[in-house]
């Protein structure tokens, strides 16, 4: 599967307490939404728009799909993929995994 330009948003918890550190000496109000988004719809669009409003930048952590307990053959869509459509929305400043995996 080819790379996104994407791909590096995306930070394993164990990296994002570094991440975070960083980004600390430009941001004074970080913001930090957590969710599983397997179907992402609107009501998740603006519950994310409202919380970057909020802040000066908007961490968004997914959860690991091991730790997904919603049902037969979910999530639908896999981790990636989840990260991928957060990290296409101009709200969101990165993105960040919790979970075992993580």
């Amino acid at each position: 599967m080819p790379k996104h330009e994407f791909d590096f948003l995306c930070y394993p918890s164990r990296e994002l307490d570094s991440f975070v550190s960083t980004l600390r000496e430009t941001a004074s109000d970080i913001g930090l939404c957590h969710g599983c988004f397997d179907l992402f719809h609107f009501g998740h669009a603006i519950h994310l728009s409202e919380a970057r409003a909020l802040s000066d930048f908007l961490i968004v952590s997914i959860t690991a799909d091991t730790q997904i307990d919603k049902g037969v053959n979910r999530p639908i869509f896999g981790e990636r993929d989840r990260a991928l459509v957060l990290q296409g929305m101009r709200a969101v400043g990165s993105c960040g995994k919790q979970g075992a995996d993580s």
